[in-house]
């Protein structure tokens, strides 16, 4: 069964899992969640946007006064560092943090640097939240502190057929409430058709690609 829960709750949920465990962090200043991302080499401008999503993440939990511990609010501590794309420092960060006390960690972007960092959350007992990646082997593997709300592999294989030959309209229509979408006169990668103000002519917008 699989139940869906929005990625701030998820957040919150990966933060008291960690926080179960650590019955100090009542009496500290701040609550720190470690992150490693890669902010250079390959991975770079995924890891940029990853990093933007915490910094936002920690903001908004913050910005409601932080998370409750033992009927206390204290403000969350994002400690963030960069594993180069090169899954070998994604180790050593992550052990890095683990050091520095850190309660949760969030992951890193790329199927091979979450691949290890989930080994070093299980071997830690770290609740692990990972964004970014599609490999659906590191979920086959028993990990206890592994936490993803991401389509995996084969999510995406059994979708993109019926995306890509029109299958999806009638599913979409479901879930908006028997709403067209996409609109009428529009196709999968290209606007829907508009009316000009030259009576009886079309046009579209320019062409897109679906990424």
């Amino acid at each position: 069964m699989r139940i869906r829960v929005g990625l701030r709750n998820l957040f919150v949920l990966l933060l008291a899992a960690g926080l179960g465990a650590w019955p100090a962090v009542s009496a500290a200043q701040t609550i720190k969640v470690g992150a490693v991302v890669p902010l250079t080499g390959r991975y770079g401008a995924g890891g940029a946007q990853a990093r933007a999503g915490y910094e936002i993440g920690v903001a908004d939990v913050n910005r409601a006064g932080g998370v409750s511990v033992g009927g206390k609010k204290t403000p969350l501590e994002l400690v963030l560092l960069d594993d180069e794309s090169d899954a070998t420092k994604t180790v050593s960060r992550f052990e890095s943090l683990a050091a520095q006390g850190v309660v949760a960690y969030l992951g890193t972007f790329g199927s091979d640097l979450h691949a290890a960092a989930a080994s070093v959350a299980e071997k830690n007992k770290i609740p692990y939240l990972g964004v970014a990646f599609a490999l659906h082997k590191i979920h086959q593997q028993g990990f206890r502190y592994l936490f993803s709300p991401f389509w995996k592999s084969p999510d995406i294989g059994r979708e993109l057929v019926p995306m890509l030959t029109g299958g999806w309209r009638s599913s979409r229509r479901r879930r908006t409430g028997g709403a067209r979408w996409p609109p009428p006169g529009s196709r999968p990668g290209r606007p829907p058709a508009t009316r000009s103000s030259r009576r009886g002519s079309t046009r579209r917008g320019p062409r897109t690609t679906p990424t």
